[in-house]
C-alpha cells in the first residue's frame, strides 16, 4: 500500500537526526557527481492472477514505478534512472511521460508527480519479496549510468548514521563505481521518535530518509514523514 509523505526541509531534518557520521570512503576514489534530483520510488507489480482477497499474486506480468513527487518540475521526455533497492535487479532508465502538480498534506506541500511507463524486465518481475509485490527504489535525475545498488550488509557499523541500526537500512546506491554507497535510504518508526526501531506492524507510523555522502560524512538529503 502506498503511503503519503511530507518532505521536511533540510534544516528541520538536521534537527531531527544527527546529520553526519564517518564513512569508509576510499582515499583517492573518484568523487561522485550527485544527481540534481534524488527521490524515493515504489515499485509495484501486477499480474493476471489474484488471491481470495483480490490481491495480485505471482507470476508478475508488469511493474509500475510510483514517485510521490519531485520538488522540481521535470519536462516530459527526459530520462530518469531507477535503482531498485534489491540484489540482482539492475538499474534502468525510463522516460518521463508527463508531469502534474499535486498537493500533499492538505496543501502544506506542492510537488511535481511524474508518470512513468510500465516495465516488463525479467529481473524486476522475478525478484522475490517477503511481504508482497512492492519494494523500494531511488529515482535519479539526470540519469546515472554507473549507479548500482549497494547492500546494507556491505556497510560497516561505523558507516551507519547515528540513531539507526542495520535493520533500518533499506539499501544504498553507488554513483561512481567504487562499490561504496553514496546515497543511503533508511526506514524507521516515528512514534515517540523511536528511529532505531525496525519498521513493522508495531509501528504507529513509518518514516524514511535519504542520506547523501559528503566526503567522509553523511548528511540528510530528505526526510519523508506521514502527514
Amino acid at each position: 500500500m502506498r503511503k503519503t509523505f511530507v518532505v521536511i526541509p533540510l534544516l528541520g531534518a538536521l534537527a531531527l537526526v544527527s546529520a553526519s557520521v564517518p564513512t569508509m570512503a576510499a582515499e583517492g576514489a573518484r568523487k561522485p557527481v550527485f544527481p540534481t534530483v534524488v527521490e524515493y520510488g515504489e515499485i509495484a507489480r501486477t499480474s493476471k492472477r489474484t488471491n481470495r482477497h483480490g490481491n495480485n499474486i505471482p507470476p508478475w506480468t508488469s511493474a509500475q514505478i510510483f514517485v510521490d513527487g519531485f520538488k522540481v518540475r521535470l519536462k516530459a521526455g527526459v530520462d530518469v534512472t531507477v535503482v531498485p533497492l534489491a540484489a540482482g535487479v539492475q538499474p534502468f532508465a525510463l522516460k518521463v511521460r508527463s508531469v502534474k502538480a499535486v498537493e500533499r498534506c492538505g496543501g502544506e506541500a506542492k510537488v511535481w508527480q511524474p508518470k512513468l511507463p510500465a516495465v516488463r524486465r525479467a529481473d524486476l518481475l522475478a525478484h522475490k519479496v517477503a511481504d508482497g509485490h512492492q519494494f523500494d527504489a531511488l529515482v535519479l535525475y539526470p540519469t546515472r549510468k554507473r549507479a548500482r545498488f549497494v547492500s546494507p550488509k556491505r556497510l560497516p557499523k561505523s558507516a551507519i548514521p547515528k540513531g539507526f541500526r542495520r535493520h533500518n537500512l533499506m539499501g544504498g546506491v553507488d554513483l561512481n563505481g567504487d562499490r561504496r554507497a553514496d546515497l543511503l535510504f533508511v526506514a524507521f518508526c516515528v512514534k515517540a521518535h523511536e528511529r532505531h526501531m525496525k519498521p513493522g506492524p508495531k509501528c504507529e507510523y513509518i518514516g524514511s530518509s535519504i542520506y547523501k555522502r559528503r566526503g567522509r560524512r553523511w548528511v540528510v538529503h530528505k526526510d519523508y514523514l506521514p502527514c
